[in-house]
């Protein structure tokens, strides 16, 4: 059609006829019927003859009828079949998953706090062990054999209590030294400490802990004697239902003051039973002096089986154990205590003396006629009243032994008010200056023939806390 529009265009430019026919041929075309196309060809036909050109007209009109068939014969097809639509494959939506169970949320745990960085920890080193064990002083003139004889002593008192952890007074302090002994003793030679039940002792050399070996040593009824005896003998000692006086001369053991206070367990005391025959002990502090301050009564070791046997009664003459150089053999009240040697003390070889017998004489001035007529051997705290008469003698003799008169000088001011409490300190004032120039305020008298010949190898027996050392003598 667009052909036949630009030839008609090209012939009979202008005309509608063209259009006309167009529209004409395009509305049969689309009837595709046979008749409509012979009623329009007359129609042309009768509209062509009143033309002039009529012939030239429809030779080109058969022409584009011609051709315009052989266009359509040609273009036309079957239509194509549409394709099958290709199958959708079915979607199959997956199941839903079932929904997990809610778990409750967990409560929130707070967070640990941050740990101190850890300081590396500093091992100190080991203390070192130092063997401080003193031997006795040798008395040169100690006799080859064992000389025998009694020793007669007079005291201003008499002994009421045979405990020792329970005396209160220097008679019984004398009277407990010859009955019983603990780790160790005194050297009448130098008055220093020696071997007693301990034949060696060692410290660490931080002075804290000591320990000590026992020497093979038994009870005067054939009870051996441990460091467990030690231990058990200390405790009470320390015990608060005990009432010791003298307990707290324990406290520099480490543990031991809360213990004697009835503030702390007596596990807590530092006090421990190695073995069958060696003793430690731990001190709180160091203390350069316990060595000699452990032949005191009140480290003395008890009969700790006698008295769960007996109770009270143990310190009774039938049932009275010891361990020290003699055994009471008599008890006249007011007027004897007679002792025997222990046969059982592990240095009865040394025990020289036949028997030693205390007189409670409380006059000292009687006591002191008593030594002059030599009804007595040794008589202690001489009146200073009768110092220049007695000075003179061969045995009398000076000892440094000047704490209880000290005690009792500062105990005097301080129940003193005034004057007389500034004259009692100005004495004891005196008492110190005295000591920084080499004199003392007590006084001994005693034989030295005997005291030559006496127990524990020759020397004076050590029957109190403090006694007259042989050549100890202040300038």
């Amino acid at each position: 059609m667009v052909i036949l529009y630009l030839i008609w265009e090209t012939h009979f430019p202008g005309s509608s006829f063209l259009p006309y026919l167009c529209e004409k041929l395009f509305v049969c075309t689309l009837r595709n019927s046979h008749i409509c196309h012979n009623l329009y060809l007359e129609e042309i036909q009768n509209t062509f003859k009143e033309t002039e050109d009529m012939k030239k007209l429809l030779t080109v009109l058969f022409c584009v009828i011609l051709v315009t068939g052989l266009m359509l014969t040609s273009c036309r097809r079957e239509p194509e079949p549409e394709p099958e639509p290709e199958p959708v494959p079915e979607v199959v939506e997956p199941e839903p998953e079932p929904e997990p169970p809610v778990e409750p949320e967990p409560e929130p745990v707070p967070e640990p706090e941050p740990e101190p960085p850890v300081e590396p920890e500093i091992v100190p080193p080991e203390p070192e062990v130092v063997d401080i064990t003193r031997e006795k002083t040798v008395d040169p003139d100690r006799p080859a054999e064992r000389t025998g004889g009694d020793f007669y002593i007079a005291l201003n008192k008499e002994p009421e209590v045979l405990d020792p952890h329970m005396i209160t007074n220097h008679s019984e302090q004398k009277l407990a030294k010859a009955l019983f002994e603990g780790l160790l003793s005194y050297d009448p030679q130098t008055g220093l400490a020696v071997p007693g039940l301990a034949e060696s002792w060692e410290m660490t050399d931080d002075g804290l802990v000591y320990t000590f070996y026992l020497r093979e040593a038994q009870w005067s009824d054939g009870e051996p004697i441990t460091a467990q005896t030690v231990v058990d003998s200390w405790m009470r000692a320390m015990a608060p239902e005990t009432g010791s006086p003298y307990a707290w001369f324990f406290g520099i053991i480490e543990g031991a003051e809360a213990y004697i206070a009835g503030e702390g367990d007596a596990e807590d005391v530092q006090i421990e039973a190695v073995d069958d025959h060696t003793f430690e002990m731990t001190l709180s502090a160091s203390l350069p002096s316990v060595v000699e301050g452990l032949p005191l009564f009140a480290f003395s070791v008890v009969p700790v089986h006698a008295i769960d046997a007996y109770g009270d009664n143990w310190t009774d003459i039938d049932n009275l154990v010891v361990n020290g150089p003699f055994e009471i053999t008599a008890w006249a009240d007011a007027q004897f205590i007679a002792l025997e040697p222990n046969a059982s003390y592990w240095d009865a070889e040394n025990v020289f003396l036949d028997a030693v017998v205390y007189f409670p004489v409380p006059n000292i001035g009687e006591a002191v006629e008593m030594f002059t007529y030599e009804d007595v051997d040794w008589v202690s705290g001489i009146p200073k009243s009768r110092e220049a008469e007695l000075e003179g003698r061969d045995d009398f003799h000076k000892v440094p032994y000047v704490a209880a008169e000290l005690s009792m000088l500062l105990s005097d001011a301080a129940e003193k008010e005034g004057e007389a409490r500034m004259a009692a300190l100005k004495e004891a004032e005196s008492l110190f200056e005295a000591l920084e120039e080499g004199t003392t305020p007590d006084y001994y008298l005693y034989y030295r023939s005997l005291i030559d010949t006496s127990t524990w190898g020759g020397w004076f027996p050590n029957m109190m806390g403090a006694h007259p050392p042989k050549d100890v003598f202040l300038k």
